[in-house]
């Protein structure tokens, strides 16, 4: 579940309900921002701190438009596992060139967080198997 904190579809967040209370660890654990659409690739993303993934949960998320496919790439630290500071993605941007002839020379920015801290820090999100981004920032 992007944005669930570690939570499931059966366990969502912010739901109670006996004996399936949906366990979180840290905080923003939601989708601040609206996601982005992309109609020409048939392409959805969406950003999160908490996708509930162990020491590096701060995440974009590209899903095909019925939300199969899911790629996570993740961009830092996040909010897993984190009282004290919570940590909110927003949305991101495409540069020039993801909208230019060559798609795939193009890149995602994004905000995301340090490895082993919650200090902003920038990535870009290549797509070298245009429409699909690479799971891996620089």
């Amino acid at each position: 579940m992007i944005g669930g904190g570690g939570c499931t579809t059966a366990k969502p967040p912010g739901r109670n309900v006996t004996g399936t209370d949906c366990a979180v660890s840290g905080g923003s654990f939601g989708i601040p921002d609206s996601v982005i659409l992309d109609g020409s690739a048939g392409k959805v993303f969406a950003f999160s701190g908490n996708d509930g993934t162990t020491g590096a949960s701060a995440v974009v998320a590209q899903l095909n438009e019925d939300l199969t496919g899911l790629i996570r790439t993740h961009i830092g630290r996040g909010s897993r596992g984190n009282t004290t500071t919570n940590v909110d993605i927003h949305t991101g941007a495409f540069d020039n060139a993801y909208f230019g002839a060559s798609p795939n020379t193009g890149e995602l920015f994004v905000c995301g967080t340090g490895v082993n801290n919650t200090n902003p820090f920038h990535y870009w999100i290549g797509f070298t198997a245009y429409p699909l981004m690479n799971s891996t920032p620089t």
